[in-house]
């Protein structure tokens, strides 16, 4: 479930940013550095909340395979 979800919100932010390079510049403007670093940001905080849940999710799984 969470690796289904994990690749939806990252099939989500490539398009976002593939979306918003390929507008033309005075439909938005190009993407600034400051946009990219908060992108960054939010996955990281993502990661940092989701990994260790997923992690016990994989060594539950290994320990009941024993």
């Amino acid at each position: 479930m969470l690796t289904s979800w994990y690749h939806k919100t990252a099939g989500w932010m490539l398009t976002f940013i593939n979306d918003t390079r390929s507008m033309k510049h005075d439909e938005r403007g190009a993407i600034s550095t400051v946009e990219i670093l908060g992108l960054i940001l939010i996955v990281l905080a993502i990661l940092a909340f989701v990994g260790p849940t997923i992690n016990d999710y994989i060594q539950g799984k290994l320990n009941a395979l024993h």
